[in-house]
């Protein structure tokens, strides 16, 4: 079985987070804390935590409960009350690390609302340098939005505290 490195950025009212994404045993991915905070508009924060996040995930781990959800880790961080407030308006962009490059998978939410799945022919792909990923995460995100057909400004993490 070929384990892959890479993480989960999730988007909701303009706030980002990238968790790190790992493989059980079995081939399941599975996102785990931490939930950093990105700042989309920092394209060096974006890559740099992106290379974070998939520099700490784990491959081949046995997970004592596969069937558990876990995500309120991800919720919290978001601001967000609830799973289906988020897969109402929220977006979601896997990344992977294939052959020495980066590749951003942008999801949209399925026609059930209740889980993401892939947006066909919208893969991209970028070097492993903390510019190029950050501005890969931006232009993912944008697809995410473009597909829904919404735009939402990116606030800063300084904007934003009191």
């Amino acid at each position: 079985m070929e384990w892959r490195k890479g993480a989960s950025a999730y988007k909701y009212s303009g706030i980002a987070v990238v968790v790190p994404a790992s493989t059980t045993k079995d081939g399941i991915v599975r996102d785990e804390p931490p939930a950093m905070e990105v700042d989309l508009s920092d394209v060096n924060d974006c890559g740099t935590t992106l290379l974070k996040a998939i520099e700490v995930s784990r491959q081949g781990f046995v997970d004592p409960n596969p069937l558990a959800f876990r995500f309120e880790y991800v919720l919290a961080a978001l601001a967000v009350s609830s799973y289906k407030k988020f897969a109402k308006s929220g977006s979601q962009v896997a990344v992977t690390i294939v052959n020495g490059k980066a590749v951003f998978e942008p999801m949209k939410r399925a026609n059930s609302g209740n889980y993401f799945e892939s947006i066909p022919n919208s893969r991209i792909e970028s070097e492993l340098d903390p510019r190029s990923m950050g501005t890969a995460l931006a232009a993912a995100f944008a697809s995410c939005e473009s597909n829904d057909a919404k735009a939402v400004a990116y606030p800063t993490k300084a904007s934003r505290k009191h």
